[in-house]
């Protein structure tokens, strides 16, 4: 199983690689300890996502803890997009403008590591 510290890694690398994939000039990432929880935002300026989209990519990002399914399907399937994300994220949410940007918090329990 990957460590905490490189789970946190990687959902930080995904977004911010979407947000480079969406054009953002700027980006910005913060990380919090909220005591049993760490709280990742990565927001940006870049293309944005229709509504439908957003609705979309928050009910995948969503669908709950799927630990079993990272064991089952080793690191390497893990490390595929939004899909690791959602694999690695109790929480999240997701707002997102066509023409001015997006946000993305995750939350993720610190006691499930």
């Amino acid at each position: 199983m990957i460590h905490e510290r490189e789970k946190i890694q990687d959902i930080v690398n995904e977004l911010v690689h979407n947000a480079m994939r969406a054009r953002a000039s700027k980006i910005n990432v913060v990380i919090e300890d909220l005591k049993d929880t760490l709280r990742i935002t990565v927001e940006d300026n870049g293309d944005g996502m229709k509504a439908q989209k957003v609705a979309q990519l928050l009910a995948s990002l969503n669908s709950g803890r799927r630990d079993e399914l990272e064991m089952l399907a080793g690191v390497g399937h893990t490390h595929t997009g939004l899909m690791m994300v959602g694999i690695m994220a109790d929480k999240a949410e997701l707002e997102s403008t066509p023409g001015v940007g997006t946000k993305v918090v995750i939350y993720r329990h610190k006691a499930d590591v």
